[in-house]
Formats: C-alpha cells, sequence, structure tokens
C-alpha cells in the first residue's frame, strides 16, 4: 500500500496548532489508541474553554476586551473559549491529511474510530461565548455541546473535506493519469469519506465522487474530444467512486 506524506504540520503553526496535532501526530504513528486521543482532544478542548472564560472573569471590568486587543483588531471570538473552533481547526486538519492514507491502512482506521470515539463521548456542556454581533467588546458567555460528531448540527463540516476535493479532482487534473499521487490520493480520500458517511460521523454524501460520473458534472470530460483522457478522467474518478459501492 502507497502512503503518502501527510503534511500534518506546517512552518506557521502556532501553540494552538501544535497542542491538537501532536495529538493527531501520536494517533498517526500508533502511539496512541483512537480512544486515548479522543480522550486527549477533549480534555483539550475542555480545558482551553475553561481558562479562557476564568480569565476574562477576572478581568476589570469581566468578559471584556482590553484596549491593546482592540487596537490589535482581536474580537471576542478570538479572545474567548471558543470550543467549536477547535472542532473545526481539527477537522480541517483532518480533511487535509486523510489522502494520505490508502483504504484499510492502519493509520485510516484510526482516523476513522477516533472520530467515532468523539461522537460516542457522553455529551458534556463547556464554555463558548455568543459571537454573533461582530461589533461586540464584551464576550457573553454561553455553553456548547462536545462532541456533536453524527448530528446535523456538523453536516456543514463536510465543506472541509469537499475543498480537498476540489483541490485534488479539478478538470484535466493527474486524476486521470494511471498510478500517479493525485489518482490515489482522490481514491484515498472518497475511501475516507465514504466510511464517515456510512459511520454516520459527517455526511459527506454530496462530496462523493459518484456525481463525477454524471454528464452534467462540471468534471465529466469531453469524449469526442478527449477520447484517451476523457476515457481516462472517467477511470479515476470510478476508481475513487467504487469505495462508496462497496
Amino acid at each position: 500500500m502507497t502512503v503518502f506524506e501527510p503534511r500534518l504540520f506546517d512552518e506557521d503553526d502556532d501553540a494552538e496548532d501544535l497542542a491538537y496535532k501532536r495529538i493527531l501526530d501520536a494517533l498517526l504513528k500508533g502511539m496512541s489508541t483512537p480512544a486515548r486521543a479522543a480522550a486527549d482532544m477533549d480534555a483539550l478542548v475542555t480545558t482551553e474553554a475553561n481558562k479562557r472564560l476564568e480569565t476574562l472573569k477576572q478581568r476589570d471590568p469581566p468578559l471584556r476586551l482590553t484596549p491593546e486587543e482592540e487596537e490589535q483588531g482581536l474580537t471576542p471570538r478570538l479572545v474567548g473559549p471558543n470550543p467549536q473552533r477547535w472542532m473545526e481547526m481539527m477537522t480541517t486538519t483532518i480533511a487535509k491529511i486523510c489522502s494520505a492514507f490508502p483504504p484499510a491502512h492502519p493509520a485510516q482506521d484510526a482516523l476513522v474510530d477516533f472520530l467515532r470515539e468523539l461522537r460516542d463521548m457522553p455529551k458534556h456542556e463547556v464554555p463558548d461565548g455568543d459571537y454573533e454581533d461582530p461589533g461586540a467588546v464584551v464576550v457573553r458567555p454561553r455553553t456548547f455541546t462536545l462532541w456533536p460528531f453524527g448530528e446535523t448540527s456538523v453536516e456543514y463540516l463536510a465543506e472541509k473535506f469537499r475543498r480537498e476535493a476540489e483541490d485534488l479532482a479539478y478538470p484535466f487534473s493527474h486524476v486521470e493519469t494511471l498510478g500517479s499521487e493525485t489518482q490515489l490520493r482522490w481514491s484515498n480520500l472518497q475511501s475516507f469519506i465514504a466510511r464517515l458517511s456510512v459511520s454516520g460521523i459527517i455526511d459527506c454524501s454530496h462530496v462523493t465522487a459518484l456525481r463525477n460520473l454524471l454528464p452534467s458534472s462540471p468534471t465529466y470530460p469531453d469524449l469526442e474530444a478527449r477520447k484517451v483522457g476523457g476515457a481516462r478522467r472517467l477511470a479515476g474518478d470510478l476508481f475513487a467512486a467504487a469505495h462508496w459501492l462497496d
């Protein structure tokens, strides 16, 4: 099985990025189990939310941005507790790295099982904030329920995977090149999101490669003009789409 570089870490990762990415790194390397990684991620997000709220409560006046934060253009959303932001960052990273691992690879299994563990974890409330007012300078506390995977409220997270799909399977991409990294990553991504959908973790059905096999798809090739390349493109999409038929 061909495994590609997951590109988990970036040069511009800050302390927050490193905190959750190290948990994922240990999971991918087999140094942590899905259950342990899920517990560690939950502890990280919960602790960070509680810490931020307590820090804000101790200010004078409480819960308000400092003049320095306002001058820097910071908002309550960036300063206050925001567990949903952590969930989005984590999911964005998983969407980015999942195409590195082929079906049935231990790392792919671990990522799916990790998200399943978070979904099945007992629900609990953590500090959050009401950030609907873009001009607010005060954090208005509320709570957020971890972890909402498996609920309709997280369906928007499928967009993280759609963006990765568009980066791989745009018209005339190397999806049509037999054995290319792009073709294999496209297949790996489809395998992963099919498993997420079937498991009821995140519904990614609108990102399925099956759509690319329809003549109405923007990626569907002109088979008259591209008799060879067009057929190869359909073969690449069919190869990836097959994971939805297993």
